[in-house]
């Protein structure tokens, strides 16, 4: 091969390399700027709920454990309490922890909503329980039943009072009816035939007619019952309507309707704002969720949605996650927080710290939402009882949520159910009670948390691919610079060479050049 034919060869493989090396880089670049719309594309197709898909199994029966953890108040001075009007002494005992089989039992979908009953059901766990913890341990605790139908005598007239007060006082002496009672854990978890209750029904007959129909007596149902099990959790709840995520995947598993409607009842709050639902039901999340958003979930315990708050980013497993919690504005007294006149009772609004939930329940008993130990709420409402502590890292509500996928995988969501004893004239059992006192029953700590396998799976099939891709893009873009590189040294070498041995006018005189 002639030297001019080596030239032209040697230039043309330059060149060639030059546009390979150009067309490298141009890919890239492209990669680089368009891979994260790709990668947001991969993982929305994925969050799509269709039956079948990892996103629908995983809602259907959640993979990672969930715990219902109860912690009750046993009060230890009630004679002193009652006869001599002394502070409540609590002393809390738990976690008696229940193991939660959750399943959510589809009513009716499409590929736009899914209609669901939400079908749990609860297994005492003794290994994470406290140590000799029985569901058979009795406890002092405050009478529901009692405290009922002393909040319906409360909202009586002074005439109206007299008469009701008369036969209560008469029974109430008779039968030794109290504002306490002695229970188990059990009992007053997953509910209790009263006998209170059960007489009372039984006298309806026998008593002047005006006084049954003022207690609404006909309506009183004689099992007391905070928690419900299997099927009667589902059929109290109610049934939920989620969206898919099909339409828009900002929407994924957000609750459009609650027993059939797209706003909770008009008995239970004041406004249609408090009545909207908004979010999720706390276990997912919008998708690519930013840092200062608010999370918005509906609790159907609560009749109601909330939010949560981002506070700080946190490491599960090597999973990044946003940690969002309770703001102290969320049960904020509607003085200061005008939003919250929405939630006030039927009658009156309530201190900081309180959610009046009776209104929700059959029998509308005097019963109250609060954190644990009142965390966030009025100090008053924490210095009228012994023993409480609130405390942050024990009490405050909080959810993980990983934000590319909006997957909640850590979360404890606390609620305490508290019930209110007010003086009433002319009734016995409460003539030593000289101001509203908040009695706290117990509190829950519903808490779930990815497991170790499920974690990996996480990340092997969501994060690694965006690793790929990322890493795939600027790979291209580095060989691309690098095969440039590469020529413009090989050009360089030549072109000195040429030029130290005088042969740069051959060089320039050749047709190749």
């Amino acid at each position: 091969m002639t030297t001019e034919k080596k030239c032209c060869t040697y230039n043309l493989m330059l060149r060639i390399f030059i546009v390979i090396s150009g067309l490298l880089i141009c890919l890239g670049i492209l990669a680089a700027i368009f891979h994260p719309n790709l990668y947001r594309y991969m993982v929305e197709k994925e969050l799509v709920m269709k039956p079948g898909n990892e996103a629908y199994n995983n809602w259907y029966s959640p993979p990672s454990p969930v715990y219902m953890q109860y912690f009750m108040f046993n009060y230890t001075n009630v004679a002193d309490i009652l006869a001599k009007g002394s502070k409540p002494q609590v002393q809390q005992i738990g976690p008696y922890s229940y193991k939660e089989i959750r399943i959510n039992a589809v009513v009716e979908q499409n590929d736009y909503e899914i209609t669901y009953l939400q079908n749990y059901s609860y297994v005492f766990d003794p290994v994470t329980s406290c140590q000799n913890c029985s569901e058979s341990d009795m406890i002092w605790a405050p009478d529901i039943a009692v405290l009922t139908i002393l909040n319906k005598m409360n909202a009586l007239n002074s005439a109206e009072l007299i008469f009701v007060a008369t036969f209560f006082n008469i029974y109430q002496y008779k039968q030794k009816v109290s504002l306490f009672q002695y229970r188990s854990v059990y009992e007053m978890l997953w509910g209790y035939k009263d006998s209170f209750l059960t007489n009372i029904r039984m006298l309806e007959d026998k008593i002047p007619k005006f006084i049954a129909d003022l207690l609404n007596l006909e309506k009183i149902d004689p099992y007391v019952v905070l928690q419900h099990n299997g099927t009667k959790e589902a059929e109290s709840i109610g049934n939920i309507t989620i969206l898919t995520g099909k339409s828009n995947i900002n929407d994924v598993q957000k609750v459009i309707k609650w027993r059939g409607l797209n706003h909770t009842d008009k008995n239970f709050w004041k406004t249609m704002y408090g009545r909207m639902l908004n979010g999720s039901d706390g276990s997912h999340t919008q998708p690519f969720l930013e840092r200062n958003s608010k999370v918005y979930l509906f609790t159907a315990d609560l009749a109601r949605s909330l939010y949560v708050e981002y506070e700080s980013d946190i490491t599960v497993f090597d999973i990044t996650l946003y940690r969002h919690t309770t703001s102290q504005w969320l049960f904020m007294n509607s003085s200061v927080n005008p939003d919250n006149e929405a939630f006030c009772g039927p009658t009156k609004c309530w201190g900081t710290g309180l959610l009046p939930i009776g209104q929700t329940q059959d029998g509308n008993p005097p019963l109250f939402m609060s954190s644990p130990h009142f965390y966030q709420g009025d100090q008053k409402l924490v210095d009228a009882i012994n023993g409480l502590h609130p405390n942050k890292s024990l009490h405050a509500t909080f959810l993980d949520a990983e934000p590319t996928t909006g997957i909640v995988m850590q979360a404890h969501k606390r609620l305490q159910i508290n019930i209110l004893v007010q003086p009433l004239k002319l009734i016995s059992i409460t003539e030593n009670i000289h101001e509203d006192v908040f009695l706290p029953i117990l509190y829950v700590d519903e808490q779930a948390m990815i497991d170790q396998k499920s974690a990996d799976k996480f990340k092997s099939e969501v994060l690694k691919p965006k690793v790929y891709l990322e890493a795939g893009s600027y790979t291209i873009l580095g060989i691309g610079v690098l095969i440039l590189l590469v020529v413009i040294a090989v050009f360089s070498r030549r072109f000195y060479k040429k030029r130290k041995n005088n042969e740069y006018k051959e060089f320039k005189d050749a047709d190749c050049v």
